[in-house]
């Protein structure tokens, strides 16, 4: 059985590069694109090195996790997301890809 990941990315570039290995692993149904505003950022944490059901460290998710400062200190969101599915025995590889890029998941995924 498949399951679906729905990964955020402060940049394209974050993105891009997770994208390039992910497709080492059997995934399917893959789509890219910028982010909806409406998104709750608060519900997001980082992507664990282990998921389901392992003791697993996960920090508190919140609104700053993918904002950025400009070079004149002004703030900037950066909204890229990319949505696959994934065997579940491949569900840690590919959660350990998505940690490396700096990705955040929604909290429910976790469980």
């Amino acid at each position: 059985m498949d399951k679906k990941i729905v990964a955020y990315f402060k940049s394209e570039d974050d993105l891009e590069t997770a994208h390039a290995k992910l497709h080492k692993l059997n995934i399917k149904n893959y789509t890219a694109e910028e982010m909806p505003g409406d998104t709750d950022l608060e519900m997001l944490v980082p992507a664990p090195l282990v998921p389901n059901g392992a003791s697993a460290s996960v920090p508190a998710g919140g609104a700053g996790i993918l904002k950025d400062d400009d070079s004149e200190g002004e703030e900037v969101v950066h909204r890229q997301l990319a949505q696959f599915e994934v065997p579940e025995d491949e569900v840690k590889d590919a959660m350990a890809i998505l940690n490396e890029a700096g990705a955040h998941i929604h909290k429910s995924a976790l469980e």
